[in-house]
C-alpha cells in the first residue's frame, strides 16, 4: 500500500512540474504586473533643431511609443523615411500598440513643454523618426533614456543627456 501512495505521488509531482509552466504565469508577466514596472526609461523629451540657415522648412519629428513585441518588430525595422511614407497606415494597423507624439520644429527652436501617453512606462521600446530628404534613416532608439533631448541637425538625428546650450527651458532661442 504505502508503495502504490509512493507511486501515485511520484506521478502527481511529475504532472504538477510538466504543467506548472503552462498554468502559472511567467516570472516576466508577474513583473510586469507590478505598479513599479518599467519597460523603458524615458520620462520627458525634448526637441531641438539646430540654427541652419540653408534649412528652409519645418521638420518633422516623430517619437513612437511601441507596446508589444511584433509592432516593436516590424517599426524598429524601418528607416524614417519609410516611416514617415507609411504613418498612416502603420498607425490603422497597429494602432492599438503604438502612441506617437509629432513635432515640426523650424530650424533654431527647441521644445520639450509635450506631455508622454500615460502608458509611456510600459511602451516596449521608444522611437524618434526625423524627416529628412537627404538622409533617409535619421531615427534613434531612446528607449534607455530619461530626459532624452533629439537633436537635428546636418541633417542628422541625434540625442543630448541635456538641453543644448541654446535651449532657454525648453522654449528655443
Amino acid at each position: 500500500m504505502l508503495k502504490y501512495k509512493m507511486k501515485l505521488l511520484a506521478v502527481a509531482v511529475l504532472v504538477l512540474n510538466l504543467s506548472a509552466c503552462s498554468v502559472l504565469p511567467s516570472v516576466n508577466d508577474i513583473k510586469q504586473a507590478m505598479p513599479w514596472y518599467r519597460a523603458n526609461q524615458v520620462d520627458q523629451i525634448g526637441v531641438y533643431v539646430v540654427p541652419d540657415a540653408t534649412l528652409q522648412y519645418a521638420i518633422n519629428i516623430d517619437v513612437v511609443f511601441i507596446y508589444n513585441t511584433l509592432t516593436n518588430t516590424v517599426i524598429s525595422g524601418l528607416t524614417a523615411e519609410q516611416w514617415f511614407q507609411q504613418k498612416n497606415g502603420l498607425k490603422a494597423s497597429y494602432g492599438q500598440y503604438i502612441k506617437t507624439l509629432e513635432w515640426q520644429m523650424v530650424s533654431g527652436y527647441g521644445d520639450n513643454s509635450k506631455a508622454l501617453p500615460g502608458n509611456h512606462k510600459k511602451a516596449l521600446a521608444v522611437i524618434a523618426f526625423a524627416l529628412s530628404p537627404k538622409n533617409p534613416n535619421a531615427k534613434v532608439d531612446i528607449s534607455q533614456l530619461s530626459t532624452p533631448w533629439l537633436v537635428f541637425d546636418k541633417q542628422q538625428l541625434t540625442v543630448k543627456v541635456s538641453p543644448p546650450n541654446s535651449v532657454v527651458k525648453g522654449k528655443g532661442k
